[in-house]
């Protein structure tokens, strides 16, 4: 029983790359260590689940990959895999990523960090659908209930 725990244990450290003669871990290993143990115990509960989403999304795209052989093409990568997501979502996984990439530098477990290289990515605005007046006019029409067809035109004639 203690052996088992024992051998689990190793393994873990090896997976993570704590071990001397071990290969550096990979994102998908390194990002849950360093949440667990480092980040988590800082944020707040909405924080910590915008972090744990973050890392999700990174791993889907590279969370395969060691954080030693990360470099400009990787980092290229998973720009283009935040793409589809909004700016605000993309600009707080790749900080998730900057960060837990500067603390694995401070480790020592890479030299530089590749998020560094390059620009932050940005999202992608989704364009705001507005309706038509003559939309407007048909919902407010159409409306069965007479406060709500208040509601409706008054959110149309002041834009809220």
């Amino acid at each position: 029983m203690a052996n088992a725990r024992l051998r689990m244990k190793l393994d873990a450290y090896v997976r993570k790359g704590f071990t001397p003669n071990s290969p550096s871990p990979r994102l998908m290993d390194w990002l849950e260590t360093w949440y667990h143990e480092r980040a988590e115990a800082n944020l707040r509960p909405n924080s910590r689940r915008s972090y744990e989403n973050a890392i999700v999304r990174l791993n889907k795209i590279a969370g395969a990959r060691r954080i030693s052989s990360l470099g400009h093409k990787d980092m290229a990568a998973i720009q283009d895999g935040l793409k589809c997501y909004s700016p605000k979502t993309a600009t707080i996984t790749w900080s998730v990523l900057k960060n837990a990439l500067e603390a694995a530098r401070d480790e020592n477990l890479i030299r530089t960090n590749p998020a560094k290289m390059v620009r932050p990515v940005s999202g992608r605005r989704r364009p705001m659908k507005v309706l038509s007046p003559a939309q407007a006019a048909e919902l407010i029409r159409n409306e069965p209930d007479p406060m709500w067809r208040l509601n409706w035109l008054l959110a149309f004639a002041t834009g809220h």
